[in-house]
């Protein structure tokens, strides 16, 4: 169980699974560069590709990976007709490609639920670090927001937005191991993480992970089996409430007061705006085939001298593959969705859709196609589901032996 690693477990990990722990728990810290255009989550992925190579490239025959390649291929193509070839080449080689064989890696390295648990542990523990980097250097982070005319907490320039996600991913490990028995002292540790975490997140002034927030804890609280789990989140509620809200800066209130104005104007703090130039954009230049992998900026760049993201990865998929190919991209969305729901229906528990909601709706207000995310919680959803299908076969067959 997570946060109750036995000895016997760890003795039988890898040299590969310590390498990719490695890498889930450098993901929270993504920003933060050794020296330029070099972060420590670029050097995590080499450790685990090097590793992965050491080992003859071992491979597993998944659908979703082959989704992922399909991505991989129909972005080589679209090279063909980008509007700057040499950018999308550039993003193919130095992200895509590198991502397509992580994926691989870490379902290769994935042999049983105690390895996902200790990934997942190791993201947990990257949480950690960022969130404790932030309530240390409060008082710094502060004054440099002050500064910048925008109170919002942070760490290692990490966009807010980013790490509000981040922290949400973060919280649904926590809450997930909740559920489960344990110690004392195990339970005091993950309501520590659970407070810390949401405190944080809160902090960054993010009203999309506000609302993630909510949905998590919203979904545990109607999945938990047993009232006292449900009574001890209320209690936690109102705690938070009264005792570390009065701690966060009042703009972050204000910030989320204005939720609902944006809403109703459609703008979404500068989004519709963007949104309705690139489709503008989109429409003259060349919407049956789009723009290329990787030029929605440029794109924008060459319309209005304004090379800004997409805020939105799913209109970034259809301005660059255009009408013709945009289905590509969403295929591996629809595999992750069908294996979450497969579980659901296995389990009938509601908190499963807790670790893709967050990364769907986060896809909607952000520009995640140069994250690595999709490739991660799609590895270890598949892999979980697998291993389900696995263990309900190994049960049902001992039931047919009795």
């Amino acid at each position: 169980m997570l946060f109750c690693m036995n000895i016997g477990n760890i003795k039988s990990l890898s040299i590969l699974n310590v390498m990719v722990a490695f890498f889930f728990m450098t993901t929270p810290l993504e920003s933060v560069s050794l020296f330029e255009e070099f972060s420590m989550a670029k050097l995590s992925s080499l450790f685990v590709l090097v590793v992965w190579a050491y080992k003859g490239f071992p491979l597993r025959r998944s659908v979703l990976i082959c989704s992922f390649v399909g991505v991989l291929l129909l972005s080589v193509f679209s090279v063909i007709w980008s509007i700057d070839k040499e950018h999308s080449l550039i993003s193919i080689v130095t992200f895509l490609l590198p991502c397509v064989l992580l994926t691989e890696a870490i379902l290769s390295s994935i042999r049983k639920k105690e390895d996902i648990e200790f990934y997942l542990f190791a993201y947990v523990v990257g949480c950690m670090i960022i969130s404790i980097s932030c309530i240390a250097n409060r008082d710094a982070i502060i004054e440099n927001a002050i500064m910048e005319s925008e109170l919002r907490l942070t760490s290692f320039g990490q966009n807010q937005n980013v790490l509000a996600f981040l922290l949400t991913m973060g919280l649904v490990i926590v809450l997930s191991a909740l559920k489960k028995s344990g110690s004392v002292g195990v339970r005091i540790v993950q309501w520590t993480l659970i407070v810390l975490f949401s405190f944080v997140l809160i902090s960054t002034g993010s009203r999309m992970g506000m609302g993630l927030l909510c949905m998590v804890l919203f979904l545990f609280l109607i999945s938990s089996k047993t009232k006292g789990q449900a009574l001890l989140m209320l209690l936690f509620l109102v705690s938070f409430v009264f005792f570390l809200i009065p701690l966060i800066p009042s703009e972050v209130y204000t910030r989320f007061f204005e939720s609902d104005m944006l809403i109703k104007s459609g703008d979404f703090s500068g989004r519709g705006g963007i949104w309705e130039r690139s489709w503008s954009a989109f429409t003259m230049e060349n919407p049956f085939l789009g723009v290329g992998y990787g030029n929605f900026t440029t794109l924008m760049g060459l319309y209005y001298s304004l090379p800004k993201a997409s805020h939105n990865t799913y209109l970034t998929y259809i301005v660059e593959f255009g009408f013709a190919f945009f289905w590509v991209a969403f295929i591996p969305m629809i595999l992750i969705a069908k294996y979450i729901w497969s579980m659901f229906r296995r389990r009938k528990d509601l908190y499963v859709f807790s670790y893709v909601l967050p990364l769907f709706i986060t896809m909607f207000v952000l520009e995640t196609a140069k994250n690595r995310w999709i490739f991660i919680i799609g590895t270890v959803v598949y892999a979980w589901y697998k291993l389900d299908c696995n263990e309900k076969t190994v049960h049902e067959d001992s039931r047919s032996d009795s």
